[in-house]
């Protein structure tokens, strides 16, 4: 019988020319780990006349991941963004992810690094970090 945990999920992510290894993230936060935004896969129209068309577009994938404070995780993306500053430039990011539970795999490709505190929110203990990439590609299939 199939379950739906994300406990077993495994997410590894590298940086061109930073971390062309891909690094395990690890440390997520206890109520989010990490969402896509869903994208619009057309365009359409209806003429005056009431013909109906619809068009495919492309969009980038807009991903969210949350990381406890306590994590080793956020470091990676500091040093990222970090490294950016210092060449001045955008470096693309790949990655990927396991989800045994389902049985899927995503292949995660030109990933740029959008959003990112400095530092973890401090309220009467540290609060998760988010880090926000955007992704060209994510292409799903199933494990083998």
């Amino acid at each position: 019988m199939s379950t739906i945990t994300s406990a077993n999920a495994s997410f590894s992510l590298g940086v061109a020319s930073l971390f062309p290894v891909a690094q395990k993230l690890q440390g997520w936060s206890a109520d989010d780990a990490f969402t896509v935004e869903g994208v619009n896969l057309a365009e359409t129209q209806m003429g005056v006349d009431g013909v109906f068309v619809g068009g495919l577009v492309f969009e980038q994938y807009k991903m969210d991941l949350m990381f406890l404070a306590s994590s080793s995780s956020p470091q990676l993306f500091w040093s990222w963004s970090q490294y950016e500053k210092a060449i001045v430039d955008k470096v693309y990011a790949f990655g990927s992810i396991s989800l045994p539970s389902i049985g899927m795999k995503f292949v995660l490709s030109n990933g740029v690094l959008k959003n990112l505190p400095p530092m973890p929110p401090a309220k009467k203990v540290l609060q998760p970090v988010r880090a926000q990439i955007e992704w060209g590609t994510i292409i799903s299939a199933p494990i083998a």
